[in-house]
């Protein structure tokens, strides 16, 4: 895809999370999406991490990647303890200074900030900026705007759109975000939390929301029926929900029956 100066469309992604190899669902989606844009509009997804390349682990990532923090040798401790924050959900606050004491691997030094100025004085067109968490947006996205700002760089020329992603939201207290719009996998009206502490007085107020549905996985439902058409209008249940937490999976799925009374869910 081209813009309206005939140059090809950039796409900026900012990421704190774990990105070795794909394990999450949020992730994964996440890819498929970027592989979609620029297999079919012609899209350059860069993404920005700070978590660094582990030797002897697989990266399969399937566009260009700059990591912020230098390559650390394959550690077998290390890698429990990732599938730890995996399984265990362990917040932030918690997993990086460990990674930092045990580990030392610093997720938070300003000095790699540097090679984020170096790429954006590149002549990389940006013209969106992608925040996968909240490093990403409390971050980058204040460093990304002021560089790529025309007001800021007269030699842009150009402004650039920036997104928050949030797959789900959940919780008491839902945040605002340093970006222009938010990016959800369901609409916001079926995911939102409505007790929750919200950034903006009113619904009518609230900030321009986006979404795009995760893409499906490839397979053939009736066929998994034996190809029995009736099997498969008779089946017991339309969605399945294993072990989902109390606190994130539980009030989507229950908004989700509320929206959809006649479809059948097994939890």
């Amino acid at each position: 895809m081209y813009d309206e100066t005939g140059l090809p469309t950039w796409f900026l992604i900012g990421s704190n999370s774990l990105f070795f190899p794909i394990w999450g669902d949020g992730e994964r989606t996440l890819i498929n999406w970027l592989q979609d844009l620029r297999e079919e509009y012609k899209f350059n997804p860069i993404l920005i991490t700070a978590f660094p390349e582990i030797e002897g682990y697989d990266d399969n990532i399937p566009f260009e990647t700059v990591r912020l923090s230098a390559k650390v040798e394959y550690n077998r401790n290390l890698i429990i303890y990732l599938n730890k924050i995996r399984n265990e959900n362990i917040d932030t606050d918690v997993f990086i200074p460990v990674l930092k004491n045990r580990f030392d691997i610093d997720l938070e030094d300003s000095s790699q900030w540097g090679d984020i100025k170096n790429l954006l004085a590149d002549k990389f067109p940006f013209s969106v900026f992608l925040a996968v968490d909240e490093w990403a947006d409390e971050q980058l996205t204040p460093l990304i705007m002021n560089n790529l700002n025309p007001e800021h760089n007269p030699d842009y020329m150009r402004s650039i759109v920036s997104i928050k992603l949030s797959h789900e939201l959940y919780g008491s207290i839902e945040k605002d975000t340093n970006c222009d719009l938010f990016l959800h996998s369901s609409p916001y009206e079926y995911i939102r939390n409505q007790n929750s502490i919200t950034f903006y007085e009113s619904i009518q107020e609230n900030k321009t929301r986006l979404f795009l549905y995760p893409k499906p996985k490839p397979f053939n439902s009736v066929k998994s029926f034996g190809g029995n058409m009736l099997k498969w209008d008779l089946r017991p249940y339309d969605y399945i929900y294993y072990y989902p937490t109390i606190s994130k999976g539980s009030p989507i799925i229950v908004n989700l029956a509320l929206n959809y009374p006649n479809k059948k869910f097994l939890v």
